[in-house]
């Protein structure tokens, strides 16, 4: 299953909301079909992926209880980095080239666990993992800020 995730949020939170709104929306339907004798049935899903608070995008998730197939399926994947993540991006400041052009960008970058492994932070540190990103440049603009008196 694959999320669409708003800017703004995080990963944990709209994967709790998605887990409340598809738990409602089942139970209802076995209540208007009369299945008095069915208990609520609490809907799982496992996030195998993050991405940043600030971030949106498609958000994939497995159907189950942790440790299920396909929980343990995707997060393999992810794992062994045999996803491909591909991100748009506005970038303000200095071009990195004419459109067209290509290059990538090296630093490591060090991810503390906070929390009991909850939660995590990751900072540039030389002490952290190489992180390459592969970059081009598709487009350029010009914003402007207008002020109105």
């Amino acid at each position: 299953m694959a999320i669409l995730k708003p800017a703004g949020v995080t990963t944990e939170s709209v994967v709790g909301q998605l887990v409340r709104q598809l738990s409602h929306a089942l139970n209802n339907n076995n209540n208007k079909n009369n299945n008095n004798n069915n208990r609520p049935k609490p809907v799982s899903l496992q996030m195998v992926s993050r991405l940043d608070h600030p971030t949106s995008g498609v958000l994939p998730v497995a159907l189950g209880v942790e440790g299920s197939a396909a929980a343990h399926w995707l997060t393999a994947q992810f794992s062994g980095r045999l996803v491909r993540k591909e991100y748009v991006c506005l970038c303000e400041g200095p071009s990195l080239g004419a459109i067209g052009s290509v290059g990538n960008i090296s630093t490591n970058l060090y991810t503390q666990e906070l929390d009991g492994g909850r939660t995590a932070r990751t900072e540039v540190s030389p002490e952290g993992r190489e992180a390459l990103t592969s970059y081009e440049v598709r487009r350029t603009t010009v914003l402007l800020l207008c002020y109105c008196c």
